[in-house]
């Protein structure tokens, strides 16, 4: 039987725990013209994050679509961080960071798109293979 935990590495998950654990205030970042999982997933993350006692701003591009009005917490979601700081930035629901719009190009990356240290492991091993993107 093929599960999910058979296509995760434990390394990653470790080295993730560690990044939020350490971690007080996050951001977690939808993808523009977002739908149910990805406004869904950012605002079940930020409840088991404020449940564990971290600082979370959900936050979104665009407005969620008034069809997903319902779920809790979605008055938190904002549609800009300003000059906010944050320790972690977790991307929801995409391979691709300019799916994230302004809150990628205007307020989290800015200045640093061409910075490794902000490529995820997704794109750098992409780049080690010769791909650009």
């Amino acid at each position: 039987m093929d599960t999910v935990n058979s296509h995760i590495d434990p390394a990653l998950v470790e080295q993730a725990m560690a990044l939020i654990t350490s971690s007080q205030r996050i951001a977690l970042l939808a993808h523009e013209s977002p739908d149910g999982d990805c406004i869904g997933s950012a605002l079940g993350l930020a409840h088991i994050l404020h449940q564990i006692g971290k600082d979370c701003v959900p936050a979104c591009a665009d407005a969620a679509p008034r069809n997903l009005s319902f779920l809790p917490g979605i008055e938190m979601l904002q549609q800009t961080l300003d000059d906010e700081a944050f320790d972690l930035v977790i991307a929801l629901d995409t391979g691709e960071l300019r799916r994230f719009g302004h809150l990628y190009e205007d307020q989290i990356f800015s200045g640093q798109r061409n910075d490794p240290q902000y490529r995820s492991p997704y794109q750098q091993r992409r780049l080690r293979a010769g791909e650009h993107y």
